[in-house]
């Protein structure tokens, strides 16, 4: 089975920092919780990335098509948004934002 590195953009690192952040506002034990459930997600899209769905919606002819991974944990549903880069055996991670906040724009990605 083809494994993929899997790589976080500066927005997406800065997206996850903010929510482990706020994470840690509410509990230690939450925060190490959430990070656990986090780093096995990313660590999931190793394998098989190709199962998540393409969001159409950011996605263009110019570029691989983005991509949705959604995961719950116990402070919500995030959607961890990524591209496969098939030709480099990697997937890049582009966001990570809480279901909850506001969808992004089309443009970002």
């Amino acid at each position: 089975m083809k494994r993929y590195a899997v790589t976080l953009t500066a927005e997406a690192e800065n997206d996850l920092a903010d929510a482990f952040q706020w994470e840690l506002n509410e509990s230690d034990e939450r925060a190490l919780r959430w990070r656990d459930a986090l780093l096995s997600e990313l660590r999931s899209l190793q394998t098989l990335p190709a199962r998540c769905p393409v969001m159409e919606e950011y996605s263009s002819a110019n570029e691989e098509p983005v991509r949705r991974k959604i995961f719950a944990t116990d402070s919500g549903t995030y959607i961890i948004y990524f591209r496969i880069k098939q030709y480099e055996d990697l997937v890049q991670v582009l966001f990570c934002r809480h279901a909850s906040r506001k969808p992004l724009d089309p443009r970002a990605m």
